[in-house]
């Protein structure tokens, strides 16, 4: 895979995700009542947080890497399917203790659906 290929790559998935979120966030927006707004963005920063944490360092990786052969962009994938399978498994947890500290049930149904 050559520098350039990667750079693409590294490009599209960064502003694609990023593109999909902001439509994702507009037509759940209107699809909510006022009072649910403040609801979805407590949930969408809960889920926010942990996505950063997602995203720390797979793509940097694979974009950095001078020998990217094809067992090292299936590690990177494996690794980032697992940080991911993982963190969600942590949001559905903390999914409870989150509705509790805000005192909303529905705290814990957005972060549960998020995740």
């Amino acid at each position: 895979m050559t520098v350039r290929r990667a750079l693409a790559f590294s490009y599209v998935e960064k502003y694609g995700s990023f593109l999909l979120s902001l439509i994702s966030t507009a037509v759940i927006s209107r699809l909510l009542r006022p009072a649910d707004i403040g609801v979805f963005a407590i949930g969408m920063s809960l889920v926010g947080v942990v996505a950063v944490i997602r995203e720390l360092g797979v793509s940097t990786y694979l974009v950095q890497e001078a020998e990217l052969s094809e067992r090292r962009v299936r590690a990177a994938f494996t690794l980032a399917v697992m940080m991911g399978a993982g963190l969600c498994l942590l949001l559905l947890a903390a999914s409870v203790p989150a509705g509790r500290f805000y005192k909303n049930p529905q705290v814990t149904a957005i972060v549960a659906i998020l995740a």
